[in-house]
């Protein structure tokens, strides 16, 4: 004779702590990898969409530009054109490190992360 179990007897099975083991460590792995997604796309939409405002001026370049406003000579406004070079090449080498330091940065966590407890055991 075959033995059939009752719903109590099912769902108490169902809710038993062995069952859903493995389930813990896939969630936490989902969530890990959802959190590096949601936090590397936003960092891949600012590297790659063009900013559309002018960083604030220096000191120099403002200082530069009331120069050339009480004396509007050829020095004045070369010495202003070449502090606004520097300033946009100042803004650009920034950039560039944001850039790298948000690339390592990534890299590390995806390292150190993207698998993290999702290792089989050992046998």
């Amino acid at each position: 004779m075959k033995y059939i179990a009752t719903r109590e007897e099912n769902r108490t099975e169902l809710f038993h702590p062995n069952i859903w083991l493995g389930c813990e460590r896939v969630v936490k792995t989902w969530l890990i990898r959802s959190a590096l997604v949601a936090v590397i796309l936003p960092q891949i939409w600012w590297a790659v969409v063009p900013v559309n405002f002018a960083p604030r001026p220096s000191a120099q370049s403002e200082r530069a530009a009331q120069a050339y406003q009480m004396n509007p000579s050829a020095e004045t406004k070369a010495a202003l054109f070449d502090q606004m070079r520097r300033d946009a090449s100042r803004s650009e080498r920034n950039s560039y490190i944001m850039l790298g330091l948000m690339l390592v940065a990534d890299v590390v966590a995806v390292y150190f992360l993207w698998n993290y407890e999702a290792k089989k055991p050992a046998a």
